[in-house]
């Protein structure tokens, strides 16, 4: 007679250090994910002003309970040095809650003191941007460079009333003003190295004694509107700069353009 059959017993899995590193890394990236896009939604912590921040969330407080307040501030700490430190910084919050009427190319005019001037544009924009597709290339940090400029110009529109109900022209001469004082350096890096890069393709010519900032901005017509056409390419200045020409006392290397119609530009202070 056959003994019954004997089947050999599996020996539990080894828990090992870097299993349960594994594991804890699972769990904090789920926590923290959940943390990330419910913590934007809470009033806390101040507005950081800095050229690249993209910053979504609410800022102030959300209870008047300061232990509670101070726990908020304090997770919220954590989940976004933990985004920043692992290239997890999300700042197109789905374009919510506007989306822009119109889009745009930025553009460098060059001026000499005989009053020559000349007009380079983006590598981006097209001779016909009606029928334009862009594919990924190796020039996207150049077209995410650029958009920076274009986040501010691309939502107001020239004409309508100003975000808050005033006028046009005194909001936008305001919120430009307040744009190139926070994002003066990367302006001027830009306007610095178009001038350099023209005079290496143009060694024949003088130095430009004037570098401008401009978008050429595009007026998105109605879908249903037939003939379908683009209002553009209307361009706005931004700011200039003057290599050869020192600020005065107490006042950014870049002028800010307060009326593109008139190519008025003045001295600004830095942001405080």
């Amino acid at each position: 007679m056959m003994p019954p059959p004997t089947f050999g017993t599996r020996a539990p899995p080894r828990v090992t250090a870097n299993s349960v590193l594994l594991g804890l890394f699972v769990i904090w990236q789920l926590l923290f994910l959940f943390m990330s896009n419910v913590l934007p939604l809470i009033p806390h912590g101040r507005h950081e002003h800095d050229e690249l921040t993209d910053d979504i969330n609410l800022h102030g407080q959300a209870t008047s309970i300061e232990p509670v307040q101070r726990i908020i501030e304090g997770v919220s700490g954590v989940s976004d040095r933990w985004m920043e430190a692992t290239g997890q910084l999300q700042g197109w919050s789905l374009f919510a809650p506007t989306f822009p009427e119109q889009g745009g190319f930025v553009a460098v005019q060059f001026r000499w003191d005989n009053g020559s001037r000349e007009v380079v544009k983006s590598r981006f924009e097209p001779d016909d941007p009606r029928h334009f597709f862009r594919s990924p290339n190796t020039y996207d940090r150049l077209f995410n460079y650029e958009s920076r400029f274009l986040i501010l110009p691309n939502f107001w529109v020239e004409g309508q009333h100003g975000p808050t109900g005033g006028s046009w022209e005194s909001e936008w001469r305001e919120a430009i003003r307040q744009r190139v004082q926070v994002q003066w350096k990367s302006m001027r890096a830009y306007l610095r190295w178009q001038h350099d890069r023209f005079l290496k393709e143009h060694p024949k010519q003088p130095p430009p004694t004037e570098v401008i900032l401009i978008v050429n901005l595009y007026r998105t017509p109605d879908p249903l509107k037939h003939p379908w056409k683009l209002d553009g390419p209307n361009p706005r200045r931004l700011a200039r700069w003057r290599p050869n020409v020192e600020p005065p006392p107490d006042k950014l290397p870049i002028e800010v353009c307060t009326n593109s119609a008139r190519e008025h530009f003045e001295w600004i202070s830095p942001p405080n």
